[in-house]
Order: structure tokens, then C-alpha cells, then sequence
């Protein structure tokens, strides 16, 4: 019977698991798709990009967001063993209570080492390439958008006006085109061009160049020329690693390099340590998760008790990202050692956790 108990516990914190992390990474995206989607309609941006964005950004955040859900799980499927009795009943038949949490601990090692692997194999590569897409969006919105009789301008000294454009053949009709180079101007006007998004082909113009004064200094006709009005992003913006697009082994590589250089490297060792240390907070939620429910919810009818469990939960969460929060900010400011900011939050909630349980363990 405990096996079967076991297995069925796992199966059943895992479902409430996935149901929980997938309803998280869509409110932590919520923010992302809506910018995104202002540069899908009004900037011209493909949809396979921003689905591209959206897919390297989901482990970041799912990984951020799993402690939370691993607290919710254990919470949600211990309170249905306790609502259906199913725990009075293994109690009943002798069955130790350390027994009963065995499969929630299970669960949490399995969460603790899935962050982790995820933190060191996709979250890193996943998020830098995420953030190198998003930069390369921002700046190819600075390129102007196409409109019809409109002057505008581009990245460099050139004014650009279109008379009428067909947007579904990429073809404009009635282009002038002047360009400020040095001390010369020179204006380019042609019939028809077609714009590719690397560069304007242009038919049947003229070109005018102009002296200092104002003069025209040379006149041009030509059949066809090509022009770049837009750069290959790849070549304009190259983005370095920061430490949370960075492995184990990669900011291991960076706080030695820094080291070597004699700089201060409180804040990379503080980083390095909370990759090590925040996956393991995910099987102290879990613990937390059942024992919150074991202490406060006492039967199926113990309304209020649950209501305070669900409000530790917030409450739980709330403290867990602010004494994060606040230790790192001690390790960056070298109040306290790298090492001591990492882990400290992990052993103030695994006390909390030690409390509850012996709370509930004098109860019984």
C-alpha cells in the first residue's frame, strides 16, 4: 500500500505541478507579448520572431517561477489527502507520518535537480538568445516605418520621401532621396523603387549634386541603382553575457578573470552562489507546501484553516523574493560573504519549515 500511495501521490503532484507552471509563465509573459505585440502591428516585426522570443524566454521564466509552483502542488494534493481522509487513514494503520512526506520529498528532489539541469543547459543559451532577439528588435523599430507622402528619416544623414506605396509588392513610385555627405548634398529622385528590407532598388531617376552654395554642381541619369537603407543587425549589435545568460562553468570563468584583474568579485561570487543555491529552495517549498496543510487545515470542514494556509502561501511567497532579494543586495554590497547571501534565504525558510512540522507533530 505505501508504494502505491507513493506512486500515486508523485503522478498527482506532478500534474498539479505542470498545471501550476503553466499558468505562471503565461501571467510572467503577460508583460513580454504585449510590447511584443506593439512591434508586431505598428513596427513591422514578423510573428515568427516574436514567437521565436516568446519560446526562448518560457524556461527562464518557468524556472523562476518553480518554487512557487512546487508550493502549490504540494499545498493542493496534501489538502485533498486530507479533505478525503485518505492521510487519517494511513495514520490509522500505523503508518509513521515521516512515511507520508516521503513521496513529497521525492518530488522535491526531482523539481530541485530539474531547475538546476535547466538553469545550466537551456535557461542560459535560451535567454541569451532571447535578449539578443529583443535588442535586435529595438533597434531595427529605430529604422523608420514606411509610409506614404511622408518625409522621414534614417539611421545616418539621409531625408527619404515616397509618394505612394504598395505594400504588398514592396514597389513606391515618386522617390526623392537626399543625402548630406560632408559639405556636398546630393539628391537622388526616381520613377519606382522596390524595397527589399536590405535595400531600395531604384529605376529610372536622376542624381543632383550641389556645391556648398547651393549650386548644382552635377546631374545624372540612371536605369537602375541599388541602395542600403538598413544594416545587418548581427553587425550592429553584438551583446555581451550577463550573469543570468551565463552556466556554472562560464561565470566561474568570468570571476577568475576578474579576479586576476584585482578587481572586486563580491558581486559574480555572490551570483555564482545563488545558481547553486536557489534550485534547492524548490524541495524546501515542497516540504513547506504539505506542512502548511498539516498544521492548519485539520478535516475537509476546516474552512478557516484553509484559509489561513492559502494566506501563509502568499505571504510565503511575498517574503521568500524580498529576504532574497535583500541578502543578495547584502553579497553585492560585500556585507556578507557571497557564500552566506546565497544560502541564507534556503536555511531561514527550511527553519520555518523545521517549526511548522514540529508544530504539527506536538499536535498529533
Amino acid at each position: 500500500m505505501p508504494g502505491r500511495y507513493d506512486s500515486h501521490t508523485i503522478i498527482d503532484l506532478a500534474f498539479a505541478f505542470l498545471v501550476a507552471v503553466a499558468g505562471l509563465v503565461l501571467v510572467g509573459l503577460a508583460d513580454l507579448i504585449f510590447s511584443l505585440l506593439d512591434y508586431l502591428v505598428n513596427r513591422g516585426i514578423s510573428i515568427e520572431v516574436v514567437l521565436r522570443i516568446l519560446l526562448f524566454k518560457i524556461p527562464a521564466i518557468a524556472v523562476l517561477f518553480f518554487p512557487i509552483a512546487t508550493l502549490f502542488a504540494t499545498m493542493m494534493v496534501t489538502f485533498r489527502l486530507v479533505k478525503d481522509n485518505e492521510a487519517l487513514v494511513y495514520w490509522s494503520s500505523g503508518i509513521p507520518y515521516e512515511r507520508l512526506i516521503r513521496p513529497v520529498m521525492i518530488f522535491g528532489c526531482v523539481i530541485t535537480f530539474l531547475s538546476f539541469a535547466l538553469n545550466e543547459v537551456a535557461v542560459p543559451w535560451m535567454n541569451y538568445r532571447a535578449n539578443t532577439l529583443i535588442q535586435k528588435v529595438i533597434i531595427k523599430s529605430a529604422i523608420p516605418v514606411i509610409e506614404e507622402d511622408t518625409f522621414f528619416r534614417d539611421v545616418g544623414n539621409r531625408v527619404f520621401y515616397i509618394n505612394k506605396l504598395n505594400r504588398t509588392t514592396h514597389v513606391m513610385s515618386g522617390i526623392m532621396i537626399y543625402e548630406l555627405e560632408g559639405s556636398h548634398p546630393r539628391i537622388l529622385l526616381a520613377d519606382q523603387a522596390r524595397w527589399d528590407d536590405q535595400s531600395w532598388t531604384l529605376t529610372h531617376g536622376k542624381i543632383h549634386r550641389f556645391t556648398p552654395d547651393g549650386f548644382l554642381a552635377y546631374e545624372a541619369q540612371f536605369d537602375e541603382m541599388k541602395i542600403k537603407v538598413n544594416y545587418q543587425l548581427e553587425g550592429v549589435y553584438s551583446k555581451p553575457k550577463n550573469t543570468r545568460e551565463m552556466s556554472i562553468k562560464e561565470l566561474s570563468k568570468e570571476v577568475k578573470l576578474v579576479a586576476a584583474a584585482g578587481l572586486s568579485t563580491h558581486v559574480l561570487h555572490t551570483e555564482l552562489n545563488l545558481k547553486w543555491s536557489l534550485p534547492f529552495i524548490n524541495l524546501v517549498f515542497a516540504l513547506l507546501g504539505a506542512c502548511l496543510i498539516l498544521v492548519f487545515v485539520r478535516s475537509s470542514r476546516d474552512v478557516w484553516g484553509l484559509i489561513v494556509a492559502v494566506f501563509m502561501t502568499f505571504g510565503t511567497i511575498a517574503l521568500f523574493f524580498f529576504v532574497t532579494a535583500f541578502f543578495r543586495a547584502l553579497g553585492f554590497g560585500s556585507k556578507l560573504s557571497p557564500m552566506l547571501a546565497a544560502w541564507m534565504p534556503n536555511g531561514l525558510f527550511l527553519l520555518g519549515t523545521l517549526f511548522f512540522w514540529l508544530r504539527f507533530r506536538l499536535r498529533g
